[in-house]
């Protein structure tokens, strides 16, 4: 059994020959539907020359941003449809640095299945609704309206800049959201009378305590 430590091209994981025969590879074919689109690369590796990524996920980046008015949400094009395989399907979910942004992905994690070959798209809501930006800015307007006075009226007004975030999560260009692929099996749901016995039983949600 040879043993791998880390080197230029290895992270910090101890690795073995076996590591390297089991690795499972898959190819997933993916198409340009823009020029600027950016293909997903793995970025840390435990070995590169023998393609064994220590990360998960693949980056998605952004090339095209809309809001969508009626729903409310930040839409982001990546210029990128795939082709899975059957068997295989993708996972999208956010990134660490949404933490810092005051958004949230619409329906973590997404999923994208075998058949779809379409852009994908990422969709992002801001944690303040604009509904709700748009009425505390009525409410300044009709302060003013009003007569009640400008001092009431530039409080009001420096709330909504300091606590109404309303712009987009991601600039174009940015790293939005990363992709998982993983296999998955046909299940067959067989419906019996009772289950076996073991020990964990009924409860319910939050049963065992903390």
């Amino acid at each position: 059994m040879n043993n791998f430590h880390n080197n230029e091209n290895q992270g910090c994981c101890l690795i073995t020959e076996e590591h390297f025969q089991l690795y499972p590879t898959v190819d997933i074919r993916v198409k340009k539907l823009d020029e600027k689109a950016i293909i997903p690369q793995y970025t840390t590796w435990v070995d590169k020359d023998r393609k064994i990524p220590s990360a998960i996920g693949m980056d998605i980046t952004a090339i095209d941003m809309r809001y969508d008015t009626e729903h409310d949400y930040f839409e982001y094009h990546t210029g990128l449809a795939f082709d899975l395989p059957v068997g295989y399907g993708m996972m999208i979910a956010p990134r660490s640095s949404i933490r810092n942004q005051e958004a949230v992905m619409c329906n973590p994690p997404g999923w994208l299945d075998t058949g779809y070959n379409d852009e994908l798209l990422v969709c992002f809501k801001s944690r303040i609704s604009a509904k709700v930006a748009n009425a505390i800015n009525a409410l300044i307007d009709m302060e003013r309206e009003r007569g009640g006075g400008p001092a009431h009226a530039l409080s009001l007004a420096n709330l909504c800049n300091n606590y109404i975030n309303f712009t987009p999560p991601y600039q174009l260009f940015q790293r939005c959201a990363q992709i998982i692929i993983f296999p998955y099996p046909f299940v067959n749901m067989i419906e019996v009378n009772e289950f076996e016995k073991h020990d964990y039983q009924r409860g319910g949600f939050g049963h065992t305590g903390k």
